[in-house]
């Protein structure tokens, strides 16, 4: 497998989470950020990151 660049999904709304699920998935180092981190648990428990800003996300 290739490595692949970190991606940052910040908003995990009707797009955000489909999107990140999707990159996840596919293998890419991911991290998220949602105002409401409990939106976050599942793609957490599935590898990605949490970022406690969307600042902390970006970096």
């Amino acid at each position: 497998m290739n490595a692949r660049d970190p991606v940052a999904v910040i908003g995990l709304g009707a797009m955000g989470f489909p999107i990140a699920r999707c990159l996840l998935a596919a293998g890419f180092p991911l991290t998220v950020y949602n105002r409401t981190t409990a939106r976050a648990d599942a793609l957490v428990a599935a590898g990605a990151a949490l970022a406690g800003s969307p600042a902390e996300a970006a970096a």
